[in-house]
């Protein structure tokens, strides 16, 4: 009887330090989108929702941040990331290029791009963009597995 006693107290306390975590997300959250007014906060955020898969809100926040910083390659790479989480992977290529302009040596974006050139069947193009990722990041497990 002790057992299922204590069971229930953990239970109790597990559930309400997930409550209490959520709250404090929810919190988090509520004050991000009150103060966000640098590039920075609004990238912070735009993951953030798109992790929660709030994409068209990350998209919103990524599109913030480009504004605020016209050469925030990782704000393209990122928007990128959740148009193709949307499907739209030539809006996506898009992207990637704009960050790979900005940054010519940013794998990641050749390697987001070459995933969603395999996604529409170019195959060749997909291949040259894990290339270059390996290229620049001879280390970049990612893109070997692609």
């Amino acid at each position: 009887m002790r057992t299922q006693n204590n069971l229930k107290v953990f239970t109790r306390t597990k559930h309400n330090t997930m409550k209490n975590a959520f709250f404090s997300f929810v919190i988090c959250m509520l004050s991000l989108s009150l103060y966000a007014q640098n590039a920075n906060d609004f990238f912070d955020r735009g993951i953030s929702k798109d992790n929660l898969e709030d994409y068209r809100g990350a998209i919103a926040d990524f599109n913030a941040a480009i504004e605020i910083n016209p050469e925030f390659a990782e704000a393209y790479n990122n928007r990128g990331i959740t148009k193709a989480n949307l499907g739209d992977y030539r809006a996506a290529i898009a992207d990637y290029n704009a960050a790979i302009e900005i940054n010519p040596k940013y794998a990641d974006a050749y390697n987001n791009r070459g995933l969603s050139k395999d996604k529409l069947g170019d195959y060749r193009g997909a291949i040259a963009d894990y290339n270059a990722a390996i290229e620049i990041n001879p280390k970049y497990a990612d893109a070997y597995n692609n």
